[in-house]
């Protein structure tokens, strides 16, 4: 339980209300909500107006772990002013893969697409998209999680819950990763229209990453989830949560900072036993890890813990922001130093005597919410609330594990939407995908 009671001045104080949060389980109560509507910014930030919800793209096959091509440049804060939306980008995902149940062979491999314009021509439909790679059966390891059938397709098997990762280069290089695979692949241009896979890293240090950035410093920084060598109350831990870099001219990794809280929360996937370094442990399914960075800290969250951290540069200390951060999909970094991330979905059933993922009465209890987080003040806003998700497709694509939060709630742990933000001089654009209703969508705002 945590009651926060801050102030503020931005151009006068604000006084936040004493907060009283309370969760079932692990901390699953939100942050202070403080309305400041548009008279005050959180950070000296512009003013968002208008924001809105448009869907780009329906009927895509499982998209997971979007970038765009601008993601390394926006951290250098100064460019966004220079930056139009006549200015050419790029966007990056990848489709997570349907596997054959004899795992011989896929129905549908894992693809990375590209969609090329401006941030005009991707929100009106009118950028162009390809795919850039297919993954063969080689790398079938790198995409498999916890498999359920396929509702479509009794003879195959979909990954539920795989966190798949991309990192968009200035070169037009994408890297990419998965939560459950030692190896790092860089897919790049060949420079006739073509690109070509290198596995440019194979580790057991890999395994468990759910976040890859590139840094200021052009290099990689992953972050990654917990390893626990056995499955007592409580747990072993062998590896924390923890912030990696790995350095793109040598590849060497190193650990930058290990996090303080590493509770535990349904050990459900086990590392694989061919593992050096981890064989016969575990790893949190569908925990989730994300890295955002300034000029001066990197920030952490951890989705199940509630933990928002500050990572320094100056000493590579560890500081704790919030403890309460609600189930944080993604998190990033606005032009004015604050915080972007969207909260996840809370979804409850009307039968209390039927398992929650056989029923077919489940209701919304809360839906996702976009909200923007100042380190410097500790205060938040929510810049937009999305509409009711469609359930439809929950009961066939979904895992079993529905974690408990406030309300009666439920958070349906392998639903997984991946975000990323693009801003110019006038507007700003959060980009999400939606893996189980098979949508790329897209909130705006014109900035003040």
């Amino acid at each position: 339980m945590k009651t926060l009671n801050k102030l503020v001045s931005i151009g006068k104080k604000i006084v936040a209300g004493t907060i009283l949060g309370t969760s079932l389980l692990f901390g699953g109560c939100s942050l202070p909500n403080i309305n400041l509507k548009d008279l005050y910014k959180l950070n000296n930030s512009v003013t968002l107006n208008n924001p809105k919800l448009k869907t780009l793209s329906s009927g895509l096959n499982l998209p997971y772990g979007v970038s765009l091509m601008s993601k390394a440049a926006s951290r250098n804060l100064q460019n966004v002013s220079l930056r139009s939306t006549t200015t050419p980008i790029s966007e990056v995902y990848v489709t997570s893969p349907i596997i054959k149940s004899d795992d011989s062979d896929y129905i549908s491999p894992p693809v990375v697409k590209q969609i090329s314009g401006t941030i005009e021509d991707i929100i009106n439909g009118t950028a162009t998209t390809n795919d850039i790679y297919t993954f063969g059966v080689e790398d079938m390891d790198s995409f498999k999680h916890c498999e359920v059938v396929d509702p479509t397709n009794p003879d195959g098997r979909i990954e539920t819950g795989l966190i798949i990762e991309t990192a968009l280069a200035g070169d037009g290089s994408v890297y990419v990763i998965t939560s459950d695979s030692d190896t790092l692949f860089k897919i790049s241009p060949n420079g006739d229209g073509t690109y070509s896979k290198m596995n440019l890293l194979t580790d057991d240090s890999l395994f468990g990453t759910t976040d890859m950035e590139i840094g200021m410093d052009g290099n990689l920084y992953l972050a990654q989830k917990k390893i626990i060598s056995d499955l007592n109350e409580p747990p072993t831990v062998s590896r924390p949560n923890r912030l990696v870099k790995l350095d793109v001219n040598n590849l060497s990794l190193t650990t930058i900072a290990e996090m303080p809280n590493n509770g535990i929360i349904f050990p459900d996937y086990r590392v694989p036993a061919s593992n050096q370094t981890y064989g016969g442990q575990s790893i949190i399914g569908d925990d989730l890890m994300k890295i955002a960075e300034d000029s001066n800290n990197f920030y952490f969250s951890d989705r199940f813990g509630g933990f928002l951290y500050s990572i320094s540069k100056a000493d590579d200390s560890v500081s704790t922001l919030e403890t309460n951060v609600d189930d944080p999909y993604f998190l990033k970094i606005d032009s004015s130093g604050n915080l972007v991330y969207m909260t996840a979905l809370h979804i409850h059933s009307g039968d209390d005597s039927e398992p929650l993922h056989t029923t077919d009465s489940l209701t919304i209890a809360q839906d996702p919410i976009i909200k923007e987080y100042s380190p410097s003040t500790g205060l938040e806003q929510t810049i937009f609330s999305l509409p009711d998700i469609d359930l439809t497709d929950f009961h066939d694509y979904l895992s079993t594990n529905f974690i408990p939060t406030l309300n009666n709630g439920f958070i349906p742990s392998s639903y997984i939407i991946s975000g990323d933000l693009y801003e110019d001089s006038t507007t700003w654009n959060l980009f999400f995908l939606d893996p189980i209703n098979g949508l790329s969508e897209v909130v705006s705002a014109t900035k003040q």
